[in-house]
C-alpha cells in the first residue's frame, strides 16, 4: 500500500516533525516539493491497487484540492515574482516564462 499524503493538519511538517520555515524559501519549497513527489508515487499506487481504498483517494483528492492549489498559487502570486525581480538582465530568466 502506498505512504498516503498526510491530512492537512500534517502539511508541511518534516519527517523530524519541525515545520519548515516559510523565511527558510529554499527549505520550504523542497519539502513541499518533495510532498508533490510522494504525491505522484501514491496516486501510481492507488492506480495499481486491487482494492479501492476510498480513504486513499479522498486524502490525495483533499491534497490536491488544497495542498497543490495553495502552492501553486504561492509560486505564481509571490514566488516567479520574486525570482524575476531578483534576477539580473544577463540571467535571461524571462526566457523561462516565454511559451
Amino acid at each position: 500500500m502506498p505512504t498516503l499524503i498526510a491530512p492537512m493538519t500534517a502539511r508541511a511538517q518534516t519527517g523530524d516533525g519541525h515545520e519548515p520555515s516559510p523565511e527558510d524559501a529554499l527549505d520550504f519549497i523542497l519539502y513541499e516539493h518533495f510532498r508533490h513527489r510522494v504525491m505522484c508515487n501514491d496516486l501510481d499506487a492507488l492506480a495499481e491497487a486491487e482494492i479501492f481504498d476510498v480513504n486513499a483517494v479522498t486524502r490525495l483528492a483533499e491534497f490536491i484540492r488544497a495542498d497543490l492549489s495553495l502552492h501553486i498559487a504561492d509560486e505564481e502570486d509571490v514566488f516567479f515574482p520574486m525570482l524575476r525581480r531578483s534576477c539580473l538582465a544577463e540571467d535571461e530568466i524571462g526566457a523561462c516564462w516565454r511559451a
